[in-house]
């Protein structure tokens, strides 16, 4: 007999651990969750009154968190952005599941004089893809199953704007902030191509196996 049945289970089952790798690292996120203390793997961009930093404690997972503020104030500030981004873009495939945790909240003293928004999206197609959040919910998990094969970039977004409003009877200080916390982010390989490599290489197990009897 030139190979064992434990050898062929053996190398069977290797070639499933290294599929199984071979997928995970395809879609891998650097620095995902900030447990590096630091924006490693991100770009960040703030303007007027607003900064982007690492977090310590409170986390969902691990010990750190990215956050993003922004405040505008009329009279003296009145708009302000930040934002987050993947420095690199990440590759996966059709069906894989990109999911991370945040939280996100704004606020305006008056819709008539200002606003606040805050958004997240994915881009590397032809169009980007809005991701829904939550605000005021405390620590959710967002999910987007990812549409099709390639690379794609993960950005997060607060934007703010206060102005003086005056319709001739009143006149209104506009102030308006937003912050959002994020966390964990990752993608999860969508396993129907790992189980298809399984099923066919149980196959030709059993088939090796029937010969060498």
């Amino acid at each position: 007999m030139l190979f064992s049945h434990r050898s062929i289970l053996a190398a069977s089952v290797a070639i499933v651990v290294v599929l199984s790798v071979t997928r995970a690292q395809s879609g891998t996120i650097v620095n995902g969750g900030f447990e590096t203390g630091t924006l490693d793997g991100w770009t960040n961009v703030a303007a007027g009154d607003a900064q982007v930093s690492v977090v310590q404690g409170g986390a969902p997972e691990g010990n750190y968190y990215a956050h993003l503020s922004a405040d505008g104030f009329a009279v003296n500030h009145p708009d302000a952005y930040a934002s987050l981004g993947s420095a690199a873009p990440f590759s996966a495939s059709a069906g894989d599941v990109l999911t991370f945790n945040y939280r996100a909240s704004t606020w305006v003293n008056d819709p008539l004089a200002g606003y606040a928004t805050a958004r997240a999206w994915l881009s590397g197609g032809i169009s980007d893809i809005e991701i829904p959040l939550l605000l005021g919910t405390g620590w959710t998990t967002a999910s987007v199953t990812l549409p099709e094969s390639r690379d794609y970039s993960l950005g997060t977004y607060l934007n703010v704007e206060a102005l003086v409003y005056n319709d001739g009877s009143q006149t209104i200080i506009g102030a308006a902030s937003g912050a959002m916390d994020v966390d964990n982010v990752h993608v999860t390989p969508e396993p129907s191509t790992l189980v298809l490599a399984a099923v066919g290489l149980i196959g030709l197990l059993a088939y090796v196996w029937r010969k060498c009897r």
